[in-house]
């Protein structure tokens, strides 16, 4: 990043420059696409943002409902696993809903159950294409 008269202390100098050196850590369009193919792209973005503010103390909001809607999902997983009499342990670090349900089944949730928690899941993946997210970030 060329030398433009920015102040150099550590305090102001991300700020300042927070526009170059995101575009650094964001790489090239080839490095981007290859984040888009593994669903990794957004979470990359949300971390510069987060690293680099646009302003000193500045909050990266999409970041912090990321991190809401991911602890939604991860409380409604435990009370799930609760209700069944099982812990979070219990499941492998990765499914999905398909397996959720046949897990449920399996140790002994009612259909009513096994209906209101799939209703309460969709809710919550409802909040992914919002805030440009997938459901394998769930497990990252």
């Amino acid at each position: 990043m060329p030398y433009q008269g920015q102040p150099l202390t550590p305090d102001r100098f991300p700020v300042v420059a927070y526009s170059d050196i995101r575009r650094f850590f964001y790489g090239t369009m080839e490095m981007q696409a290859e984040l888009r193919d593994d669903n990794l792209w957004e979470a990359h973005r949300q971390s510069i943002r987060t690293a680099f503010p646009k302003t000193i103390g500045g909050v990266n909001e999409q970041e912090l409902r990321w991190q809401a809607v991911k602890a939604s999902f991860w409380a409604l997983v435990d009370e799930a696993c609760a209700a069944v009499g099982k812990t979070r342990s219990d499941l492998p670090d990765y499914f999905n809903d398909t397996y959720m349900i046949e897990f449920a089944t399996e140790n002994g949730m009612s259909a009513a159950d096994i209906a209101s928690y799939s209703l309460r899941f969709a809710l919550v993946s409802t909040n992914l294409p919002a805030n440009n997210r997938n459901w394998k970030e769930f497990f990252a």
